[in-house]
């Protein structure tokens, strides 16, 4: 081998550089209810290596708003995790659009879904 391939061919087969292949998190649900208490979201993965966190976003006249401070770090499960988050509601919110987005380990990022509000049949009436 004069070194100018990286191929080793072994009984017929040729082998390359195994290929690693990243998959980043998969989200199962999501949901976002109306409590007395404010908004909950709720997400759950099937897996999420290669995340290192989440970020909330509220859709506000087409845009987008973060609602959290600081990343929501990842469980790097490579199975089911699950997850929440409770932001304040805004006054005379009843069906605004919530946005999960996914940090990769290497800093990328991307949208993993949309929920919009529903209301809790338990919320807490004040008296």
């Amino acid at each position: 081998m004069d070194g100018a391939s990286d191929l080793v061919v072994m009984d017929d087969f040729i082998y390359g550089e195994p290929v690693i292949v990243s998959t980043a998190a998969s989200l199962r649900a999501l949901s976002v209810v109306r409590t007395g208490r404010g908004v909950l979201v709720r997400w759950r993965t099937a897996s999420e290596s290669d995340t290192l966190g989440y970020n909330v976003f509220r859709e506000l006249n087409g845009r987008r708003v973060k609602l959290n401070r600081s990343l929501i770090s990842s469980k790097g499960a490579l199975g089911p995790a699950s997850y929440s988050f409770r932001a304040r509601a805004r006054p005379g919110e009843r069906s605004s659009r919530h946005w999960l987005q996914v940090v990769r380990l290497d800093g990328s990022r991307s949208w993993l879904g949309s929920a919009r509000v529903r209301h809790s049949k338990y919320v807490s009436s004040r008296r």
